[in-house]
């Protein structure tokens, strides 16, 4: 967590130096410069990075292999879309707390509460 603090100080010094020596030598306007712009844009390609070899790590680090294979389904763009749009009925976006407790349930690969143990014919379901 220190490093991430570290990390982001030096960004946010590299972002503002433009401005900080403005300031210092008590320039009466300011406009942000293409270098400033270019800082940004670096920052943003390396904070990006670091994202994502911490994700890696994090994910190589996930024992089974159903684990990680949720993981990165779960980290897909748009994947949990589904829990934040419009409940609207008419194109059945409308879960009752059954269904949404189930639809979480097979999300996090956890059991189904509330399962019926025998079919229908009889035989057990598992």
């Amino acid at each position: 967590m220190i490093d991430i603090a570290d990390t982001e100080y030096e960004y946010s010094c590299r972002a503002t130096k433009e401005l900080k020596d403005a300031i210092v030598g008590q320039c009466a306007s300011y406009e942000e410069g293409d270098d400033s712009v270019k800082v940004k844009a670096s920052i943003n390609l390396d904070r990006n990075n670091r994202f994502k070899e911490r994700q890696v790590a994090i994910i190589d680090g996930i024992e089974p292999k159903l684990g990680k294979l949720m993981v990165k389904l779960a980290a897909e763009k748009g994947a949990s879309s589904w829990l934040t749009s419009l409940p609207l009925k008419d194109f059945g976006y409308v879960l009752n707390k059954q269904q949404f407790s189930d639809a979480i349930a097979l999300r996090y690969n956890l059991g189904l509460k509330d399962c019926p143990k025998v079919c229908a014919c009889g035989s057990y379901i598992q």
